[in-house]
């Protein structure tokens, strides 16, 4: 979906299934039907399916194999007119230089459109009225690069237009350098430098990682922050805002060691200037310290070479020493793309659902409660006054409704790990059926985390007898735990984990008759 939105109108598109891929297509199957297409909302699992069409035009050719079980080969023939192209002398050297680039890319989006091009250069805009020094002056912004051009237009597209972003600020590290790439970033006018990689997954991203930090210690030894942002991320129009207003606590809170640009889940995700701390990595459009990058490298230059960990949760295991991150409720930047890391339920459920905040230059009013002692007063208050919760955190009947200006506490079993870390057996239901992250401590302060889960209602979930905070606990109240609940009770939370999970195929035991009988039905309804 992310790639067909992006082509350009009038190129011709040939779009291919073979085998299983058709349960994946899901939403997707809802735009192609919109597009044009009559086959792809009727696909079983097993299809074989080729739909060749004009973009913002018609369709040439679509055929299926409703039953896919053997190979099939698909041919079609193709008359097609060639419009005279674009006549090169009317555009400046610029504009050459992009069409000459578009006749052998797409999915570039708004740069290759030849009705409405976006502008290059790509517009700088205003920069941030609330600060009267601005502390992004001399942050270098790094972003990490290689292949996937189309994803780096869209992502770079994005930071230049958040406001308070500084162009000269900006460099690319590109690990692999592609001529597309090259191309691109002469386009926009972009530093960029290349790194060398070597080996493939992993071990080949682990080694690309140390180079850019290796880098950023080379080149910008005299600042004191850098901020860094992968490929296939895009920024909120405040996220420079965000940083500006958060960074500070990188100098003068040795308890946290990042600021992360990404937040909660939809549905845990309301305030927009709500700004929190816990346990995390590194993630998609974040800052740390130069002194961060010296500590860090330190340890990765000791490190095997061949290690195949992802570098942000080494980072965080190996460099962290238990240390914290800033991060928004509602997110200022966005992981959406694939790549060797991606899990595309993962990816789906809580990242692009991720809400990105879409004004710029908002207020945080109270970043200095960050720093640990008072955001320890503060919690400590909160956990204190809060209505306590009971009962079964996947029942619909969990949280009182309708929602009133509140806030909530809920106990959770939660024991310590033989190497220190939090056991979150009965927590990751609890967060599963809230719509936030629960696959690993992230989000953690302590033991606690705190969610928003409507406008006015604030709900913090403890963990007993890890969280430092358990001695607040009312002594009646046990906490919650699976192996404890009672059968009924079981089967609530488990069957709202495999809702939460469940994979639905439609079509399953479609026919070729009833495909075809669909068809019809669909033309009279359309009038056809």
């Amino acid at each position: 979906m992310w790639y067909t939105r992006r082509i350009a109108a009038g190129r011709i598109v040939v779009m291919s299934v073979s085998m299983t891929g058709c349960s994946g297509l899901r939403q997707a199957a809802v735009l192609l039907g919109r597009m044009g297409s009559l086959f792809a909302e009727h696909l079983t699992p097993s299809a074989h399916w080729i739909w060749v069409f004009i973009m913002g035009g018609r369709t040439i050719s679509e055929t299926a194999v409703i039953d896919g079980s053997v190979n099939a080969n698909i041919h079609t023939t193709l008359l097609v007119s060639e419009d005279p192209p674009l006549d090169q002398k009317t555009f400046r050297r610029s504009e050459q230089r992009r069409w000459q680039f578009c006749d052998t890319q797409d999915g570039m989006g708004g740069l290759c459109d030849e009705y409405n091009p976006s502008p290059l250069p790509l517009p700088t805009p205003p920069g941030l009225k609330h600060a009267s020094k601005d502390a992004l002056k001399d942050v270098p912004v790094i972003v990490t690069a290689g292949v996937r051009h189309q994803y780096l237009y869209h992502s770079l597209s994005t930071i230049l237009s958040a406001a308070g972003v500084h162009p000269n600020n900006i460099l690319v590290a590109l690990g692999d350098a592609p001529k597309p790439t090259r191309e691109l970033l002469g386009l926009l006018g972009m530093k960029y430098t290349i790194l060398p990689t070597y080996g493939d997954g992993n071990k080949k991203l682990f080694r690309y990682y140390k180079n850019v930090f290796q880098l950023i210690l080379a080149r910008f030894p005299k600042a004191q922050n850098v901020i860094i942002i992968d490929e296939d991320v895009e920024v909120s129009p405040d996220f420079f805002s965000f940083m500006s207003q958060t960074m500070w606590l990188l100098q003068h809170e040795p308890t946290l060691y990042c600021i992360n640009g990404l937040g909660r889940p939809q549905g845990v995700a309301y305030n927009s200037s709500k700004v929190l701390r816990g346990e995390a990595q590194v993630s998609w459009g974040y800052a740390i310290s130069i002194t961060f990058v010296q500590e860090a490298l330190s340890i990765w230059l000791q490190a095997p070479d061949d290690l195949g960990s992802q570098y942000d949760f080494w980072l965080y295991l190996h460099v962290a020493k238990g240390r914290e991150c800033v991060f928004p409720e509602v997110s200022r930047s966005r992981h959406y793309g694939t790549g060797i890391n991606t899990d595309g339920f993962i990816t789906e459920k809580y990242f692009l659902s991720s809400p990105l905040e879409k004004e710029s230059g908002i207020q945080l009013p109270t970043t200095n409660r960050l720093r640990l002692t008072t955001w320890r007063q503060d919690l400590s208050a909160s956990l204190q006054t809060a209505t306590v919760l009971e009962g079964n955190p996947c029942s619909p009947a969990f949280l009182p409704r309708p929602p009133t200006p509140a806030t909530f506490v809920f106990y959770v079993n939660m024991n310590k790990n033989p190497d220190g870390r939090p056991d979150i057996s009965d927590y990751f239901p609890v967060a599963t059926c809230l719509g936030a992250w629960g696959l690993s401590p992230v989000g953690l302060h302590e033991g606690v985390a705190t969610f928003t889960v409507s406008f006015n209602v604030t709900l913090h979930v403890m963990g007993v007898p890890f969280s430092s905070y358990a001695h607040l606990r009312h002594p009646r109240i046990k906490p919650w735990a699976l192996e404890a609940a009672r059968n009924e009770e079981k089967r609530i939370v488990e069957a709202a984990l495999a809702q939460n999970s469940r994979l639905v195929i439609r079509n399953l035991n479609l026919t070729s008759g009833d495909l075809i009988h669909k068809l019809i039905t669909e033309s009279f309804e359309r009038g056809g």
